[in-house]
């Protein structure tokens, strides 16, 4: 819901998004985790250099599309 606040009252201003990392090949990760915590910050600059508009959005880092909130 902050999310969503943030986009309502910063609308047209700032992009609010929720981002899910996925799974992490971190200690916390689980056993069968494939991203690298180096490859998952790439993908996050890749996707705030995107021109992309939509705000508010909940997305994965794992790719697909966006996330049910």
């Amino acid at each position: 819901m902050l999310t969503i606040a943030l986009a309502q009252e910063l609308s047209g201003r700032v992009r609010c998004w929720a981002v899910h990392p996925g799974s992490l090949t971190t200690s916390m990760g689980t056993r069968d985790a494939t991203t690298s915590p180096a490859e998952a910050a790439t993908r996050l600059a890749d996707l705030l250099d995107s021109p992309d508009p939509t705000s508010p959005r909940y997305i994965s880092l794992d790719g697909g599309p966006d996330l049910p909130w």
